[in-house]
């Protein structure tokens, strides 16, 4: 896919009002979370139907997840979760990330929370920027324990109770080609509901 349209794209798009950036966008995010359900399918090929069937938990919670690296970090710890049966309720490091950049626009934050901030964005994936990884390094030295406090609680606080499998059924497609799916409705050993967490 083109990271840019055309100009004719652009004619056309510009001629029905259509904000091709936010499309292409769109598509960028699609793309990147369809490759995030693929690569962890490869690494749990058992949890590969309950992870194609995970889409739904995969939502942006945030304005801010706009940025698609950031939905993207989100997406991936939540499927990390979903392939070994792990709570996908608590707040992912995206998620943390967020809280904490809003709490840090409106009060000094103090050095572990600061330290939480670094652990979350190296965790969520997010590029290196201004250092972080480095000061993390420093903040883990020196506060790993207050951090590792902060980051359950944190966790738990942000917590997104509504997060959860549920009952799935498939009609025994996947991406338009049929499949023997765990969880077709046809299937004989059907499960019918998914733990939503251990």
């Amino acid at each position: 896919m083109p990271s840019k349209p055309s100009p004719a794209e652009a004619a056309l798009a510009e001629l029905l009002g259509i904000d091709l950036e936010a499309v292409f966008t769109e598509i960028r995010r699609v793309e990147a979370i369809e490759d995030a359900i693929g690569s962890e399918s490869e690494r749990h090929p058992e949890a590969a139907d309950l992870l194609f069937h995970a889409r739904p938990l995969l939502e942006p919670t945030h304005e801010a997840m706009r940025n698609v690296d950031l939905h993207l970090g989100h997406a991936r710890e939540l499927l990390a979760r979903v392939a070994v049966g792990a709570d996908t309720r608590p707040a992912t490091a995206a998620e943390v990330c967020i809280g904490l950049s809003r709490i840090s626009q409106l009060t000094p934050m103090q050095s572990s929370v600061n330290g939480l901030y670094f652990r979350m964005w190296l965790q969520t994936g997010m590029p290196d920027v201004a250092g972080i990884a480095t000061a993390s390094e420093h903040h883990e030295a020196l506060e790993s324990s207050l951090v590792d406090e902060h980051e359950a609680l944190t966790r738990r606080k942000l917590a997104v109770s509504s997060r959860v499998m549920g009952n799935v059924e498939c009609d025994g497609f996947h991406y338009g080609k049929q499949v023997k799916c765990s969880y077709s409705v046809g299937n004989q050993d059907r499960k019918v509901t998914i733990p939503t967490h251990r």
